[in-house]
This record gives C-alpha cells, structure tokens and sequence, in this order.
C-alpha cells in the first residue's frame, strides 16, 4: 500500500493525526503527495 492510499483510508476512516511529515529522496514525490492529500481533506 503507498503513502497517497494509507493517508486516504486514514481520511476515510476518521482517524487522521494532526500532523504528517512528509520526508524521503525524492522530494517531486512527497510534494506530489502532500498535494494530493492535501486537495482530499480541503477540498471535501
């Protein structure tokens, strides 16, 4: 399972932190991530 389909069922399940921290090699990766996580819990 990636990181978008974990946060995504954390979404969905009610159970989100308060905060993530994105970190890694690839950082066009983690923006991409963040951003779509992001467009999920603001644009709901």
């Amino acid at each position: 399972m990636d990181e978008l389909s974990r946060l995504t069922n954390a979404y969905q399940s009610g159970k989100l932190s308060h905060a993530y921290l994105f970190e890694g090699d690839d950082a066009q990766t983690m923006q991409q991530t963040a951003m779509a996580f992001a467009k999920l819990i603001l644009c709901n």
